[in-house]
């Protein structure tokens, strides 16, 4: 007899609450499966109280998919693994997470600890069985998971996805390069950065030539992924590099529109350079620069500071920004769902939402744009100042009428803006380029726990899906938060809807939950939110995803004419509030 430790996460709103369970494991409960680079010994976990046919899920954790991208090897496109044949490979349990700041462990996962390394390219693969073996008779449908974390931190560790394979298909969870090691570039051959991308696809190749093993179909994978893993499968959409290596798509709380997708390749650079130079590195020649950021240990390459390093434009990964591709229809023309939950914008800015009033939300809203331009401009210079114009319209149009002194819907205004900028309106236009080739869904998860301990005012926040999506309630994992009977209800109708879509192309072939799931596209906009009782919907907030789609660059470009020309005597110019403002009012009563 022996014991595994199972790292397992729940989330109570932006909490994440760590634990480990300690399961006895016998050799019955051990299996072993050859793949092309030898053969890995799994463990089985057993559901008989989840009432699915399937009852036993072998799990094979920390399987290396690329050669360790230390060394000669940093800054580089991922090479082969060697091959550990004869030996078997231990597969019971989670390797290093990959390398990022130990200072963001409170605020992602307090109480998480697991060593974290430059060699860090493991995969986790969890399978459903039968009489506790792996039919390669019958194959399963394949769905591979991106982890979030803003490109710099994150793990799948804390995801375990232990009951998803009850539903009749292959899990395969994987890590790729963070921060700086996985997006640093000198913009030209020596350092052209995106190896965390790389990384990625590595994986996704990876699965295409071991996956039958574990009783995958890899003419069947379905990637999908949360904030930017979500933006992270937007943009495997986009890239010519990942043709033909997945067939299904599912984009949560982030798509490659999102401000915090993707990052301008000069910006890259100068990021770059500013860290070769805190590191007394020369940066007057390519080759010179990464020969010193290799030389130096990986700790030193962290940053202080936050979402400063996204994919670029390198030519290769991506031929073009994200919004440039979508608007030339150059796209992988796979099915493809997106959703976000109903209030994404009040899991960020804590400080500043808690301290938003009708007095305050005017400053509070420039200090977040503010943040959001600086760190994410595609359409701004990093120090513009926020136009009073953009001011005037975005307070406006999330002030609450008539409720504009409620604190409460005030806040929930506030937490609206940044909801639609960042997440809600970017997946919105995603679609509408997407269903223009190929089939396309939209969700937003409104569904909140009675038992959610946090103030009702901030609603569904961003991340509170992610139980849900991985059958924490399902599994009882109630380390602060406990779940109910609604909860688990709902838990087993989002797998249902993933899983369905991963199987046939279509989250509801027969109806879930007494709902039959209606196509996205620019006639019909239709989405459904997923609640206790899920129900469709149509045209998200039209006034609000209007806004952000393209009204506010109008303001924008209207602002940067006022500089040249003359102002009101306040001294600043709004030459075209008047027109929003009247737009507006005709259409508040359609959200």
């Amino acid at each position: 007899m022996r014991y595994e430790s199972i790292t397992v996460t729940t989330v109570i709103g932006c909490v994440f609450i760590t634990v480990s369970i300690f399961l006895a494991q016998s050799k019955a409960d051990e299996l072993i499966v050859a793949t092309r680079y030898g053969s890995l010994r799994g463990v089985i976990r057993h559901f008989a109280n989840i009432n699915k046919t399937i009852k036993s899920v072998g799990k094979f954790l920390g399987i290396s998919y690329a050669a360790s991208p230390t060394g000669a090897l940093r800054f580089m496109a991922p090479q082969k693994v060697p091959a550990w044949k004869p030996d078997i490979y231990n597969a019971s349990f989670y390797r290093s997470i990959c390398i990022q700041p130990n200072d963001y462990n409170d605020l992602f996962w307090p109480g998480f600890s697991h060593p974290d390394s430059e060699d860090c390219l493991f995969l986790n693969v969890f399978t459903p069985l039968r009489n506790n073996n792996i039919s390669t008779e019958h194959l399963y449908p394949v769905m591979v998971y991106i982890h979030g974390g803003g490109y710099e931190v994150g793990t799948p560790a804390v995801s375990p996805g232990d009951v998803i394979p009850l539903w009749g298909v292959v899990l395969v969870t994987i890590q790729y390069r963070l921060g700086a090691l996985g997006f640093a570039t000198t913009g030209d051959s020596v350092a052209p950065g995106n190896y965390g991308m790389l990384d990625q696809i590595e994986a996704l190749k990876w699965v295409q030539e071991n996956i039958k093993a574990f009783g995958g179909d890899k003419s069947k994978v379905t990637i999908f992924g949360e904030s930017a893993g979500g933006s992270s499968v937007g943009l495997l959409v986009l890239s010519p590099l990942s043709a033909n290596l997945f067939h299904h798509a599912i984009a949560i709380s982030g798509s490659e529109l999102s401000p915090f997708a993707f990052g301008e390749k000069t910006a890259a650079i100068s990021h770059t350079k500013a860290l070769a130079s805190r590191l007394g590195c020369s940066t007057d020649e390519s080759s010179h620069t990464i020969a010193c950021l290799r030389s130096v240990e990986p700790r030193q390459l962290l940053n202080s500071e936050a979402n400063v390093w996204r994919p670029v434009a390198d030519g290769k990964f991506l031929a073009d920004s994200p919004e440039g591709l979508r608007k030339s229809g150059t796209f992988n023309p796979v099915k493809l769902m997106m959703g976000f939950t109903s209030q994404e914008g009040s899991y960020f800015f804590p400080s500043v939402i808690n301290e938003t009033t009708s007095k305050t939300i005017r400053s509070n809203t420039d200090y977040a744009l503010s943040y959001i331009v600086k760190k994410y401009g595609q359409t701004w210079t990093p120090d513009y100042k926020i136009s009073e114009s953009l001011l005037d319209a975005v307070v406006f149009l999330n002030t609450p009428w008539p409720y504009a002194q409620d604190v409460y819907k005030v806040k929930r205004g506030f937490s609206d803006i940044i909801t639609d900028s960042c997440v809600a309106q970017p997946a919105h236009s995603s679609l509408l380029y997407h269903s223009r080739v190929e089939t396309a869904y939209m969700y937003e998860f409104t569904h909140r726990s009675k038992l959610n301990p946090l103030p009702d005012w901030m609603g569904v926040l961003h991340k509170d899906d992610t139980p849900y999506q991985f059958g924490f309630p399902l599994m009882n994992l109630t380390v602060l938060q406990k779940y109910d009977e609604a909860d688990r209800n709902v838990s087993d109708t989002v797998i249902t809807l993933f899983t369905n879509f991963a199987k046939y192309g279509n989250p509801t072939p027969h109806p879930v939950s007494g709902v039959v799931w209606e196509t996205f596209n620019s006639s019909s906009r239709a989405y459904m939110r997923i609640a206790e009782a899920p129900v469709m919907a149509i045209n998200y907030h039209p006034t609000r995803m209007a806004f952000w789609g393209g009204y506010y660059k109008k303001l924008l470009k209207e602002d940067t004419k006022c500089k040249t020309a003359a102002v009101n005597q306040s001294g600043t110019c709004r030459p075209m509030l008047m027109l929003f403002l009247l737009l507006t009012l005709v259409f508040l009563k359609e959200d």
